[in-house]
């Protein structure tokens, strides 16, 4: 017996090492053959370039936090104009498997007053991968991605942790530098936003016949309940809030209602579906504004909801 358990460890033991390096060689020789590995330094949602910029930053009146309607909808350049510093650290598709890894990182170095919390309902429904290897590939790999990455507990995760491991204690990605415009038009601005003029298109306006409905996920209700705790834990004011998506795309879902309802319980809520509508030039996608559809939002949100703001932030100060 006490040879089987032997042999079954160093077989265990072995086959582990040997998996590691394999991965790690097909992540350098041939990544095409799995799908299973996706290791993509800069992205499209210029996350490479945006940890580097956050890592220079304290003392942020607002701190931003969600997916890519985070960063393609609130404009430190527009919150400036109302005499309020503001850092972006949106990311395409985070999840709030991803969200608490921003959270545990930036916190006490941004100090921030006020948390704008962007919450797509679709985010309650996603298994955090698309995210997972995003943050693995594009950020240093530390004690919090690990842990992230064991939440999202995806074959394609581990495997991308296990190329990124490589990569970083080989230094492999060190003298990469994140193009700040990207051939698809889109422009970095210093402070997490991502710039784009382009308009959609014309195949994407064709009305959503087909309904929708948003789900929720116990994974990411967990993650998105253990955010609101931090923060309340540390007293820092929030605001949940949904940006607009296009009007045709928000009316296919049925169950929007529901969505109001579980954000409601949580804090201070704002579904901008519900009374800002915006023509199709003023989004990139379906799901996206393009910069005249931001200025659009960001007027109406600080003409509307300006003093309360206000009322946050010096409730944070206090």
């Amino acid at each position: 017996m006490f040879l089987f358990f032997r042999n079954l460890l160093l077989f265990l033991l072995f086959s582990g090492i040997f998996y590691v390096f394999g991965t790690a060689l097909i992540g350098i020789f041939a990544p095409r053959l799995t799908k299973n590995l996706n290791y993509r330094i800069g992205t499209g949602g210029n996350l490479y370039t945006r940890i580097r910029d956050a890592d220079t930053v304290k003392n942020v009146d607002v701190m931003v936090l969600g997916s890519s309607h985070a960063y393609r909808s609130f404009d430190p350049r527009l919150f400036k104009k109302h005499r309020l510093s503001m850092f972006n650290l949106g990311s395409s598709a985070q999840s709030y498997l991803q969200t608490k890894v921003m959270v545990n990182r930036y916190i006490d170095q941004f100090n921030p007053k006020l948390i704008l919390l962007e919450v797509y309902a679709g985010l309650l429904n996603t298994d955090g991968v698309e995210s997972s290897v995003d943050f693995i590939a594009n950020s240093p790999i530390d004690n919090d991605i690990i842990k992230m990455a064991f939440e999202v507990n995806h074959i394609k995760t581990y495997n991308t942790l296990i190329y990124g491991l490589f990569r970083q204690a080989l230094k492999l990605d060190r003298g990469y530098k994140e193009p700040k415009t990207k051939s698809n038009g889109d422009v970095y601005i210093p402070g997490g936003f991502v710039q784009t003029y382009e308009t959609i298109n014309e195949k994407e306006l064709l009305s959503f016949e087909e309904e929708n409905i948003y789900r929720i996920k116990s994974k990411q209700a967990a993650a998105f309940l253990a955010i609101i705790q931090e923060l309340k834990d540390r007293q820092i004011p929030y605001l949940l809030i949904q940006t607009p998506i296009l009007s045709s795309r928000f009316r296919s879902y049925t169950n929007v209602t529901e969505i109001d309802s579980f954000y409601k319980q949580y804090g201070p809520y704002i579904n901008l579906n519900h009374e800002l509508t915006l023509p199709p030039s003023s989004y990139y996608d379906s799901h996206h504004l393009n910069q005249h559809g931001v200025d659009t939002m960001n007027a109406y949100l600080f003409k509307t909801y300006g003093a309360f703001i206000e009322a946050l932030i010096a409730n944070g100060n206090q």
